[in-house]
Order: structure tokens, then C-alpha cells, then sequence
């Protein structure tokens, strides 16, 4: 039985794999693909259930901008950037800026540092 060690010691090189060629190397090996599934749900599970990093209560709705800096891990100044483009929304109620966890939420996976 091929291994994942031997696949990759013959592998040619390139400079990264497309997604439809890491599709096709994972479904060579499916234990290996399911472990991955389960550790995915099990990550998922574990933010449901710690909330998030910085304290803030289930339940809530809405951060401030400084919060919304800690949880994306950006300084105010690229939250307020991120605010501009249209990529997270504010609150207009007040002058104190908040954003609403939904759209951090969204926004988290997607930002690439």
C-alpha cells in the first residue's frame, strides 16, 4: 500500500499544488482525509463553545472598534480601513464605532496577513 511518505518522496515539485490536485492526492488517502474532516468539526465546536479569545459574552451583538482589532488581530487604523471599503459594517446610532459580530465573523477566515 502506497504511503503518504513514499507519494510525496517521488512527488514532482511544483510551486503549489492547485485545489483539484490537493482534492486528488487527499482522496488517495481517505483515513487521512476523514482525520482532517474531524478535526475541522472539532475546531469549529471549540470556537463555538470558547466564544471568542478576548472575553466577550455570549450573546452579544456588537464590538467596539477595539475589540473588533483583537479578535481580527489588526490595528484600529485597518479595522477603520476595513469599515471604509464596505468589508465590515458600523453602527450610526452613536459616535463610538461598533461592529457587529456577524460581519467579524465572516470577515476572520478570509484575512490573509
Amino acid at each position: 500500500m502506497e504511503t503518504l511518505t513514499n507519494f510525496l518522496e517521488f512527488a514532482p515539485r511544483k510551486a503549489e499544488p492547485t485545489l483539484a490536485e490537493s482534492l486528488a492526492i487527499l482522496g488517495k488517502f481517505p483515513l487521512l482525509l476523514r482525520r482532517i474532516e474531524q478535526l475541522e468539526g472539532e475546531i469549529t465546536l471549540l470556537k463555538k463553545q470558547m466564544g471568542n479569545s478576548i472575553g466577550i459574552p455570549k450573546g452579544r451583538k456588537w464590538v467596539s472598534l477595539k475589540e473588533a482589532a483583537q479578535i481580527l488581530n489588526l490595528s484600529e487604523k485597518s479595522v477603520r480601513r476595513y469599515i471604509e471599503r464596505g468589508f465590515l459594517r458600523k453602527s450610526g446610532a452613536s459616535r463610538h464605532i461598533k461592529i457587529p459580530l456577524e460581519d467579524i465573523e465572516k470577515l476572520e477566515g478570509k484575512i490573509v496577513l
